[in-house]
């Protein structure tokens, strides 16, 4: 499956270039594209110089998240990628996340989003979220599923489970369906 990464960034320099750094050990093949969203703290220069193998799109202006993510998406798109990995810069994705991704949508053709189990980079071994929320609609409040618990799981937790609590993936690391 031919897979862009799509990075956003906004005077995010220190966060892209951890980000970028890991992506690098990524172990399933994808082109990767930094969005830079008009920053001004020299982001591009350094990224141009630093990661020379990144296609970089400059915005020129601060489209905001949803306007930078999809000049990145149409990149994707229009390049023929199969599936597009939006991910948040200041994420460090193990080498392997992709290729888990890409296998859990070879595997079920009918999901077009999935989503990561995400781990804090304060403490790694606390849990953020199993790939998604619910949604409270009483209290207008979303609640990531998993949050809190202690990573590495001693048991994973069961994928039927967690799909059936799921309202929405978490935006920080989201593999989109062409289809």
């Amino acid at each position: 499956m031919t897979v862009t990464v799509v990075v956003l960034t906004w005077n995010g320099l220190p966060d892209t270039r951890r980000c970028l750094a890991a992506l690098r050990r990524l172990d399933h093949p994808a082109e990767i594209v930094v969005v830079d969203n008009g920053s001004t703290d020299g982001t591009a220069d350094a990224i141009r110089a630093e990661f020379p193998e990144v296609t970089l799109i400059e915005t020129g202006a601060n489209l905001g998240y949803a306007g930078g993510t999809n000049v990145g998406l149409r990149h994707g798109l229009n390049t023929g990628a199969a599936s597009v990995w939006i991910l948040n810069n200041d994420t460090e994705p193990e080498p392997a996340a992709l290729t888990a991704l890409v296998r859990t949508m070879t595997a079920r053709p009918e999901v077009g989003l999935c989503g990561s189990t995400l781990v804090s980079l304060a403490d790694r071994r606390t849990v953020q979220a199993l790939g998604g929320a619910r949604f409270d609609r009483r209290r207008a409040l979303g609640f990531a599923i998993g949050a809190g618990l202690a990573w590495p799981f001693e048991a994973p937790p069961e994928v039927a489970s967690v799909e059936r609590q799921l309202d929405y993936i978490v935006g920080a690391s989201t593999l989109v369906s062409r289809d």
